[in-house]
């Protein structure tokens, strides 16, 4: 496995050799904590490797095996493992609730972590909660009318 650090935006002192200063604005100019510009890292990376990129906590943003599709973006880590690796799955449905372990080398299932009732996602469970409720309710409401006018429709017919 390979680390290639932590990548951050950045503004170059210089442009390359024949780009025209009107389009550098418009490049996301990204380089490592090495100070390693990704555009010229890319040229260097090694060819039949998979490429993890990670946040801070190890949690899986994406897994390339292409080195010119690598793009950490803000605060990215950058790993190379081996390309046959399967403890490194590349079917993004894979790596939504997945953590890369760098010591082990491979993705696991991400520790479930409690959810503050005052964050977003809390709230949310919480209104959730509150339909579910509601609609057990309802049908309990509904199950009463049923009964209510089975019995009054029984009062009104007329006897035998």
């Amino acid at each position: 496995m390979i680390y290639y650090g932590k990548f951050e935006f950045y503004t170059p002192d210089r442009l390359p050799e024949g780009m025209p200063p009107e389009l550098a604005s418009r490049v996301l100019w990204l380089r490592n904590d090495r100070g390693e510009d990704i555009y010229e890292l890319r040229k260097r990376l090694p060819k039949g490797h998979k490429y993890v990129i990670t946040e801070d906590d190890g949690s899986v943003r994406i897994v390339h095996t292409d080195p010119d599709a690598v793009f950490p973006s803000e605060g990215g880590h950058l790993y190379a493992v081996e390309a046959d690796d399967e403890a490194v799955p590349v079917n993004p449905n894979a790596l939504m609730e997945t953590a890369f372990d760098p010591k082990e080398k491979k993705v696991k299932k991400k520790p479930e972590r409690p959810v503050h009732p005052e964050s977003v996602m809390g709230k949310a469970k919480k209104v959730e909660d509150e339909n579910k409720a509601l609609k057990a309710d309802v049908e309990n409401l509904k199950e009463a009318v049923r009964l209510l006018l089975e019995r009054e429709a029984a009062r009104g017919k007329p006897e035998k």
